[in-house]
């Protein structure tokens, strides 16, 4: 059985003016494989409840790695049940909140949705705000995705807290953002744990960011863009211009 597994910010779904989109020629190539036996399903820095209205009108979805690797969630019915979690503790996230919180916004993945840490960003309406860590309790917390104001300010913040913090937690860049997750856990591991628990024969994965590059390295066979950075595309065995394409090319693989 082969499985596809696709980052979803600017690879699957994308933004203009108007809201979010899917192009059609994806949407045609992902019910395709589908019907002819393939798994499809993404692997994104979101939380497994964190896409709102931005799943409207896309493809019906097999599975979803989400929070970076830290969830793998296989379709039940009507929704979405997590069978693999690794999670992080309200010390970890203290942690990090008195190191960076002042040059940051902390937004806290935590049973599938998003928490913030003491206010609220306008355009985030559908996040609840903490009063405190402590609020956490109870809760699986599986990643933290950091704003930050700029890319260089993500680079050295990411830097700082692999280097502080490497044994039990890894930061991912993703341009302003940076997603922090347990130690051992990324895009790639959790697309692994995808592909054993689907009992799929093979895997292929496509991502456009530096943070999908442990999602390339450990796929079979690997797509990103024409347009993606130079780092992401050297980890490609393949580059397309679209999803669409990559389907195209691993159901002849």
């Amino acid at each position: 059985m082969k499985v596809f597994a696709s980052d979803f910010d600017n690879t699957l779904h994308f933004m203009d003016r108007t809201g979010g989109y899917f192009r059609s020629g994806d949407l045609s190539a992902i019910l395709d494989f589908q019907d002819h036996g393939g798994l499809f399903g993404l692997c994104t820095g979101r939380p497994l409840f964190g896409f709102g209205n931005d799943l409207d009108h896309g493809p019906e979805l097999d599975f979803i790695v989400a929070s970076s690797g830290a969830v793998v969630a296989e379709k039940k019915e009507d929704t979405f049940v997590p069978v693999f979690e690794s999670v992080l503790t309200t010390k970890q996230i203290a942690m990090l909140d008195e190191t960076f919180g002042k040059e940051s916004i902390f937004y806290i993945h935590a049973d599938g949705h998003i928490f913030t840490l003491y206010e609220r960003r306008p355009q985030y309406p559908q996040q609840t705000v903490l009063p405190s860590i402590d609020a956490l309790n109870g809760r699986h917390i599986t990643c933290v995705s950091v704003w930050t104001p700029s890319n260089r300010t993500a680079s050295l913040i990411a830097a700082r807290i692999n280097a502080m913090y490497g044994k039990e937690m890894a930061g991912y860049q993703n341009t302003q953002w940076i997603d922090v997750v347990h130690a051992g856990v990324s895009k790639g591991t959790g697309a692994l744990h995808a592909k054993q628990l689907l009992h799929g024969d093979v895997i292929a994965g496509i991502g456009d960011s530096v943070n999908d590059i442990p999602l390339l390295e450990a796929a079979d066979i690997s797509f990103s863009f024409h347009a993606s950075e130079d780092e992401v595309k050297e980890k490609a065995d393949y580059l397309v211009d679209t999803v669409a394409e990559a389907l195209a090319i691993f159901a002849k693989i």
